[in-house]
């Protein structure tokens, strides 16, 4: 797995071993970045089980502002990928959501099939960590989950049984 395009093109990075991980694929990673090429720059992103870290290093790679990464297993995994890529100055790791900030972006690939798509969309909510016109890129097995209220499908696209979910955030007034 390497890094796509940006500061840090073609950087490899190291994925988390184990048969309980399946890092996005290059493929899938490709056409999302291609669709979200426009929301990057200067954009503050929330990578949510991050595994490697690999969509917010390429999302830093290609001109975030800053990226906050969370994964309850592969901290020290996703600082040696920072470190490898140059990238470590824009970002911050935590093994849990940290209290505060305000998210342009989202990634969120948790393990399928355990609801944590929906539990996750309606935590970042309520804790109000989506800036208005937040997108969040969601990756799922199959069809997305059911939405929160306050949030909106905007597309979705298939890669082989993957899902990517293209969701928005619109405040109540903003609806």
């Amino acid at each position: 797995m390497r890094v796509i395009t940006g500061t840090a093109r073609g950087v490899r990075l190291e994925t988390p071993e184990g048969l309980n991980t399946r890092p996005t694929t290059e493929r899938v990673k490709e056409a999302v970045f291609s669709s979200i090429m426009n929301e990057l720059y200067g954009a503050s992103v929330l990578d949510m089980f991050a595994g490697s870290g690999q969509m917010g290093i390429e999302a830093l790679s290609r001109g975030a502002e800053r990226c906050t990464f969370v994964d309850c297993s592969t901290e020290t995994l996703i600082l040696r990928n920072l470190r490898k890529t140059k990238l470590e100055d824009r970002a911050q790791v935590s093994a849990r959501l940290p209290a505060g900030g305000a998210y342009d972006l989202v990634f969120l690939d948790p393990p399928y099939g355990k609801g944590l798509v929906e539990r996750t969309l309606r935590e970042l909510l309520e804790r109000e960590y989506l800036r208005p016109g937040a997108l969040i890129v969601a990756e799922s097995d199959g069809e997305p989950e059911p939405l929160p209220e306050g949030l909106i499908l905007e597309r979705e696209r298939h890669y082989g049984r993957v899902c990517i979910a293209y969701i928005g955030y619109r405040r109540e007034s903003e609806r």
